[in-house]
C-alpha cells in the first residue's frame, strides 16, 4: 500500500519556503515532504532530512539518490 502525504500542500506552504533555504525534514519517511521541500529550496537550498527507522533512510536514500541538495541520517534517540 502506497504511502499518501497528509496536508502536504498546506505544510510547506505554510513554510513559506524560498529558493536557496535551508530546511531540517525531522519525518522523512516515505519522501512525500521531502520532495515538495525540495522543490520550493531549488537548486541553491538544501534539506537535511531524518528519521529514526533505518528502512525509512534507505527507501529514501535511493528515492532521491541523485538530488545533491539532500542530506540524510538515522538517528535513535533512545536510551
Amino acid at each position: 500500500m502506497a504511502h499518501i502525504s497528509v496536508f502536504l500542500q498546506e505544510a510547506v506552504e505554510g513554510l513559506g519556503l524560498k529558493n536557496g533555504d535551508k530546511v531540517i525534514d525531522c519525518t522523512f519517511g516515505d519522501g512525500g515532504h521531502t520532495q515538495k521541500i525540495l522543490e520550493q529550496v531549488g537548486e541553491k537550498g538544501q534539506v537535511l532530512a531524518i528519521d529514526t527507522d533505518k528502512e525509512n533512510i534507505k527507501r529514501g536514500q535511493n528515492k532521491f539518490s541523485a538530488n545533491k541538495q539532500l542530506c540524510s541520517f538515522k538517528r535513535d534517540c533512545r536510551n
